[in-house]
């Protein structure tokens, strides 16, 4: 024997990540920066992660005490987050600190967000409530409220340069194929077949196609238009919700529909959501259209699960939540993985 060793196939790899959106390859930096050798294979199309708002606002987003408790750790890592990705990709992602505006139209609406306040003041959360005058003059654009719960702590960023940053960063990394099937240390595609310790999924709404976890798409349509109005701030009554950019454009959003994987944007809805936005800012539904889209949320009813399951690693379930826990999923992920950590959320017993 030559007692030479054994030279690793160029298929084999320290983890393969199943699924390019923000969970993929946020998995796939923390793992590199770990120094593990990663390949992260996609579909090659481009869905919720790029048809997303970019809001990081985990107070509103939250559903539970655990629950919201991940949101604030997640939200906590997105300034570190945002600087590495900045710094190793040379672009800026538009990480911007205004804040938001939840908006009340009625008595109702007005106690729901005082409610919220003081959920705000129990988690330590900077929380501020408006009346209709301080509300205004904050962001002059607003039309009639009741009034207004404001949140220094609330971001947006552009999500999808956010994208094109780490795409940027992981271009050696990623491969176009269409999964067809995984094992506990293997990915097979139409073309080719990959090894690894560690096999991660997180193919947003097309998870079950691989992993059964109960994930299903969810519709979610979005329209852009030129604002004729500076706005500043997010502003959002739910469901409806307005995400200024640096470019002057205006994002509004969204619906939510269970239609499977029919994705189109219906006039209907385009209507509906300028409409909910004039009640809003007054005439902006007469501000110039710029684009419309829509891109498939991976909804699961039992909720966010992040984990280990038949021994391949998921991400599922994010929902409305894939920017905002998009750190916090790397860190529970890649800790398991280099440090052994059993941390998980959402995996039964």
């Amino acid at each position: 024997m030559s007692g030479k060793q054994k030279r690793p196939s160029p298929n084999t790899f320290d983890a393969v990540i199943v699924g390019c959106g923000i969970i993929g390859l946020s998995i796939a930096l923390a793992l590199k920066q770990r120094g593990k050798k990663v390949i992260v294979i996609d579909r090659g199309t481009q869905e919720a992660s790029w048809a997303a708002g970019g809001m990081l606002r985990p107070l509103t987003e939250s559903e539970s005490p655990e629950f919201l408790s991940l949101c604030l750790e997640s939200a906590a890592l997105y300034p570190a987050y945002v600087k590495e990705v900045e710094r190793l990709s040379g672009m800026d992602v538009e990480y911007d600190t205004t804040g938001s505006l939840l908006i009340a139209l009625n008595e109702q609406e007005w106690t729901e967000l005082k409610q919220k306040h003081a959920l705000a003041q129990q988690q330590g959360i900077a929380s501020r409530l408006l009346d209709e005058q301080a509300a205004q003059k904050r962001e002059p654009a607003l039309g009639r409220v009741t009034g207004a719960l404001f949140m220094p702590s609330d971001v947006q960023l552009n999500n999808q340069k956010l994208m094109e940053a780490l795409n940027t960063i992981l271009k050696n990394e990623i491969v176009v194929g269409d999964v067809k099937k995984i094992g506990e240390h293997s990915v097979e595609t139409e073309r080719e077949s990959f090894t690894a310790d560690a096999v991660i999924v997180c193919a947003g709404a097309w998870t079950d196609a691989l992993v059964p976890l109960g994930v299903a798409p969810r519709l979610g349509e979005m329209v852009r238009c030129r604002m004729a109005k500076t706005l500043r701030h997010i502003i959002s009554r739910h469901p409806t919700y307005l995400i200024p950019r640096k470019d002057g454009t205006l994002i509004i959003g969204s619906t939510v529909k269970d239609e499977g994987f029919e994705k189109r944007v219906s006039a209907r809805s385009v209507e509906k959501l300028r409409e909910d936005a004039d009640l809003l800012v007054p005439r902006i539904k007469g501000w110039p259209l710029v684009e419309t889209w829509a891109g498939f949320r991976p909804y699961r009813e039992q909720g966010l699960m992040i984990g280990k399951r038949d021994g391949v690693y998921v991400a599922a379930g994010h929902f409305r939540n894939g920017i905002l826990l998009a750190p916090v999923t790397a860190k529970i992920i890649s800790e398991a993985i280099c440090d052994g950590s059993s941390r998980s959320f959402g995996v039964p017993g």
